[in-house]
């Protein structure tokens, strides 16, 4: 069953990742399948929000809006609410979102238990990371 889970959240993150027609499949079952997964996918949803960037392209704005009403999870509600929020450019709202990612995702790393999982949310730390130095760069300017 935890092999199935580990694709079945490949699988999901690439459906919130890709332009899916309608007819191909009814994005609100993704929060179906993302409780489902339970709470190991959480991380990686909240990180797949906070890295898109500001503002949201329609698709992913629309998967947010979904996560926001339909997800159970309190966490992936957050992050879609602030992702929806987020008008783009630099602001302090933002630092602090990438910064609290980061330090939630180094908790979320601790806590796992297979080296590939640990590897996986360290990536996408490093990537938060770039991200805020990038910020930092455009504030400067």
């Amino acid at each position: 069953l935890t092999a199935l889970r580990a694709a079945m959240m490949q699988q999901a993150l690439h459906l919130m990742a890709c332009e899916v027609p309608k007819q191909a499949c009814r994005m609100s079952k993704l929060c179906d399948v993302i409780t489902w997964l339970g709470t190991p996918a959480v991380p990686y949803v909240v990180a797949w929000l906070g890295l898109q960037q500001r503002p949201l392209l329609p698709p992913v704005g629309a998967r947010a809006s979904l996560l926001r009403r339909h997800c159970e999870n309190p966490r992936l509600r957050l992050a879609a609410k602030a992702a929806l929020g987020d008008k783009g450019g630099p602001s302090v709202a933002r630092v602090e979102e990438l910064a609290q990612l980061r330090s939630s995702l180094a908790r979320d790393a601790l806590a796992l238990k297979t080296v590939e999982d640990k590897l996986s949310i360290q990536a996408l730390r490093e990537e938060a990371a770039v991200l805020l130095k990038e910020l930092g760069a455009q504030v400067e300017k």
